[in-house]
């Protein structure tokens, strides 16, 4: 339970976030002969969610502005939808929606997006998207 807390959701340059622990096993452990710590080898098998170009996500809206969406993926994982690659949309301030005919876009609407670019900095992943389509 300690390694699931301590590793749930971090996020690392080589293998992304870490979203699920399928399992743990212990291979050994040792008393140290200096002090009274004991020390385990263990061996994790992990689920991981790291980003591909033009590879597409279900997620969550988190949040919108007049400048963005920011889109939830799996709970870890935060997409970003710049406003000018959804032109089509105009954004009510009031409402705090993007709207486009019949298609509204608020907080917690279910989308499909794709990456277009990330970067790894400060354990995560910063990802720039399109909005595929509205679920």
């Amino acid at each position: 339970d300690e390694i699931r807390k301590k590793l749930l959701g971090t996020c690392g340059k080589e293998n992304g976030y870490i979203i699920g622990i399928k399992s743990v096993e212990i291979l050994s452990n040792n008393i140290s002969t200096i002090s009274p710590v004991a020390i385990f080898v263990v061996k994790i098998e992990i689920e991981t969610l790291k980003p591909e170009k033009k590879a597409e996500y279900v997620g969550i809206v988190e949040d919108l502005i007049s400048q963005c969406l920011i889109v939830k993926v799996k709970n870890v994982m935060s997409v970003i939808i710049p406003s000018d690659i959804i032109k089509e949309y105009k954004y009510n301030e009031i409402k705090k929606q993007y709207i486009h005919g019949s298609n509204v876009i608020s907080k917690n609407s279910k989308v499909l997006v794709s990456i277009r670019d990330f970067k790894y900095e400060e354990g995560r992943l910063n990802c720039i998207g399109n909005l595929k389509k509205i679920l």
